[in-house]
């Protein structure tokens, strides 16, 4: 019995000495050459995207031995050492340290940055690592311009309203220059989150250019801009001397007759019947049409319709630009008369702003502009309550 207890000893003996050999032959590298030294690790980093460049910003409390901060980028090709300078902390009474560096003239593209602190005898921290983006002329190239929704010119002193989409997730705003009535510019600005630009002033049939700022990411520390350029549409014309010179059929004690499309009053909530309704007593069967003469050629880029309010029977409208309209005739022949923009309304008596755009590659001008109603959600009847149109720049 004893034999086996030793022989049990014994076995127990060998295997704890292996153990403890190879233990130590996972330390004998940092045993080797004696204890290492670190230097303090920078509390915190932070790097931000720019133009062709990255900001730095480091953290770095109680440390007073730290004499620089390093940052490596590129695996270590490129570098930049940030010698410190110490401050006292108002209210924590601890040594404290803290900065931002600019990294310039960096290549367009996504980097990976590492930083360690050296201290006053050498020795180097753990490292730190950061990643942010340096935008340049690629990006540049992908920015576009926020679209223009609508251009409006209600009021007879001349003020007028842009209209946008939806700004993507990087715009911030844009930028809109401008001449106004007395031959002076002015300029307007709208952020991201608005829909509607006021434009006081405004000189009619007069162009507008602008342009879009961009934010790559929340962080970035610059802001990108597209170059100028002008609007394809122009303020609305002057409708000052236009008039109705043909129309197949209306109801004015309905609304006020034809002439109401050219007045400048939109129908609406709390605003008198104004608008032109087609004829029913007796009830005229569609098409319904009215001819425009505005008194001089002109080149439409964009016609902004507005039906009667809370009423949803105009459907689809077309607009034709010709040169050749005897005053009264009770005809349209089509073959005098250039399609330059069709639309449809939708079937929602709330939606009463129809606003179409003439394609680029419609380069139509002519003195006589005709409205065609072809159909309705209503039967036979339609209503056009205004008609604003806007010149090609």
């Amino acid at each position: 019995m004893k034999k086996m207890v030793d022989h049990i000893l014994l076995l127990i003996f060998l295997l704890l000495t292996f153990a403890c050999e190879d233990m130590m032959d996972r330390h004998q590298e940092f045993l080797d050459g004696g204890e290492k030294i670190y230097a303090p690790r920078v509390d915190s980093v932070a790097f931000s995207s720019g133009n062709r460049r990255i900001q730095f910003e480091y953290w770095l409390y109680d440390a007073p031995q730290v004499y620089s901060v390093n940052v490596y980028w590129n695996e270590g090709k490129d570098s930049m050492e940030i010698p410190l300078q110490r401050t006292k902390a108002d209210v924590t009474d601890v040594l404290c340290d803290s900065g931002k560096v600019m990294i310039e003239d960096l290549s367009e593209g996504s980097y990976t940055f590492y930083v360690k602190t050296v201290d006053s005898f050498g020795h180097y921290s753990l490292e730190d690592d950061g990643f942010a983006n340096s935008y340049g002329s690629t990006y540049e190239a992908s920015l576009a311009n926020r679209r223009v929704k609508a251009i409006s010119q209600f009021t007879i002193d001349g003020n007028a309203t842009i209209d946008w989409y939806i700004a993507s997730e990087e715009m911030t705003g844009v930028e809109v220059r401008y001449t106004k009535k007395d031959g002076t510019q002015a300029t307007v600005s709208l952020p991201a989150s608005g829909t509607s630009l006021f434009c006081p002033d405004a000189k009619t049939d007069s162009p507008f250019e602008y342009r879009t700022f961009f934010l790559p990411e929340p962080t970035a520390i610059d802001t990108f801009t597209t170059a100028w350029s002008y609007n394809k549409a122009k303020f609305p014309f002057d409708r000052s001397g236009w008039k109705v010179v043909g129309v197949s059929d209306q109801q004015v004690s309905d609304g006020g007759g034809v002439s109401t499309i050219l007045d400048g009053i939109i129908h609406g909530a709390g605003i008198p019947n104004n608008y032109w309704h087609s004829s029913w007593s007796p009830v005229v069967p569609l098409p319904h049409w009215a001819v425009i003469d505005m008194k001089s050629p002109r080149k439409p880029a964009m016609f902004d319709t507005f039906r009667r309010y809370n009423v949803n029977a105009t459907k689809s409208v077309e607009y034709y630009i010709g040169n050749d309209y005897t005053d009264g005739e009770t005809t349209i022949d089509f073959s005098k008369w250039t399609k330059v923009a069709e639309g449809i309304f939708e079937n929602k008596a709330a939606n009463n702003r129809l606003v179409l755009e003439v394609s680029e590659g419609i380069d139509v001008e002519g003195r006589f502009m005709l409205i065609y109603l072809r159909d309705s959600y209503s039967s036979q009847s339609t209503q056009i309550s205004e008609i604003f149109v806007c010149g090609r720049n």
